[in-house]
């Protein structure tokens, strides 16, 4: 596995580095994550926006919490505050769910939205977290979702481990599919499960992430155990 291991306070720096080298100026599609991740990709990504002049990128979520939009759960509001508002961006680049709907069609209407986004082109760059039980975006260990054969690009859950309980998230074989993933892990608590990681045990982070672009940027605190 590809691993950049560095002090947290070059995070930011490092991973700005490692998003321009996946970019490029046709149409570029990025998903976001909530968790430890969203502070250091908010964080690289002004840097992006402010050292290049870029009209061409689109961002959408890898998973989002099933609740109010104002609540201050829902992921696209800390992102909102923390990047969107700082930057220049045309908020039709910003692809999100309708929590207002039911949630199967609010996954359904997502779905279409990414579809229609897409075009039956692969997510350029996922910008991922994990959790300490080895989940990304809403794919928790033992989960049906993470065995799931679909054609769609997501799908919803009602029975989350963590909380909330309702999710959207994109499905395994579309992280899988997209062209470049980056996850991005900080601190001791993370420490343990990336030791499994890079033992390679089964668990949805690892078992969706081909090994060729998929790359770990991991804080000295996150890497303790490896060798």
């Amino acid at each position: 596995m590809k691993k950049s291991v560095c002090k947290n306070s070059d995070m930011v720096d490092v991973l700005y580095d490692m998003i321009y080298t996946c970019y490029n100026d046709s149409k570029f599609v990025i998903g976001l994550s909530g968790g430890s991740a969203a502070k250091p990709t908010c964080e690289a990504l002004k840097l992006l926006h402010t050292r290049k002049d870029i009209s061409n990128i689109w961002y959408i979520f890898c998973d989002e919490r099933y609740v109010d939009r104002t609540s201050s759960d829902f992921t696209l509001n800390y992102y909102m505050i923390n990047l969107f508002n700082e930057i220049k961006i045309d908020k039709s680049h910003i692809i999100c769910i309708n929590p207002s709907l039911e949630i199967d069609q609010c996954a359904k209407k997502y779905n279409d939205d990414l579809s229609s986004l897409l075009n039956g082109k692969s997510i350029d760059l996922l910008l991922l977290g994990i959790g300490d039980d080895g989940h990304t975006c809403s794919l928790f260990p033992g989960h049906v979702l993470t065995k799931t054969k679909s054609e769609n690009l997501v799908d919803y859950l009602c029975d989350s481990p963590k909380p909330p309980s309702k999710r959207v998230t994109l499905l395994p074989q579309t992280v899988t599919n997209a062209k470049n993933r980056i996850y991005i892990v900080t601190g001791k608590g993370k420490a343990r499960i990336i030791e499994r990681v890079f033992n390679n045990q089964e668990m949805p982070c690892v078992n969706c992430a081909p090994i060729e672009n998929t790359m770990w940027l991991l804080d000295n605190e996150a890497a303790e155990f490896l060798k």
